[in-house]
């Protein structure tokens, strides 16, 4: 996805909140972009298949992630849904989804032929992965700076919503 695409979506985040405004960093609750109002935006500005496939409760697992990336593969928008903790050094725990990032590279796990479309999650899951994002003004974000494994990052991740 184009940053100026995202950059567009996030800027409805006040427009479009009747309840509570966001002024600015300090505002951390009002910005936080629900998967139901992401979708909905997407749809919005034109996007005919958006498909959502997250949870905000409990954390999805690698499978989930998984298909996000087979999903990235086949050259659809893909926006996974974490905790922003999971992308600062050092460790720090919050089990709350409350960031969004966009997949801008692939994602690779281990050495380059261990994993494919037909890969299992219980095969990689104790491998490091590595994965550019765009998020926070920076289109190619390492997002595993923490060098977690796929199972411990599972943690943080709550899943994604694809659109095309």
């Amino acid at each position: 996805m184009a940053s100026i695409d995202w950059i567009t979506l996030a800027s409805l985040a006040d427009s479009s909140n009747a309840l509570y405004n966001y002024d600015s960093d300090a505002d951390k609750f009002s910005g936080i972009t629900l998967p139901g109002r992401l979708e909905s935006w997407f749809k919005a500005a034109g996007y005919k298949h958006v498909s959502k496939h997250t949870n905000l409760f409990f954390d999805k697992n690698i499978n989930n992630l998984l298909k996000a990336k087979n999903a990235f593969k086949e050259g659809k928008n893909v926006c996974l849904f974490l905790s922003a903790k999971s992308l600062e050094t050092p460790a720090t725990v919050s089990l709350i989804p409350n960031h969004w990032v966009v997949m801008s590279r692939h994602l690779k796990v281990g050495t380059p032929r261990s994993i494919n479309f037909s890969t299992s999650a219980s095969e990689i899951k104790d491998k490091k992965f590595d994965l550019e994002v765009f998020t926070w003004g920076r289109e190619a974000f390492n997002m595993n700076k923490k060098q977690l494994s796929l199972y411990e990052f599972s943690d943080y991740y709550f899943g994604y919503i694809v659109a095309s």
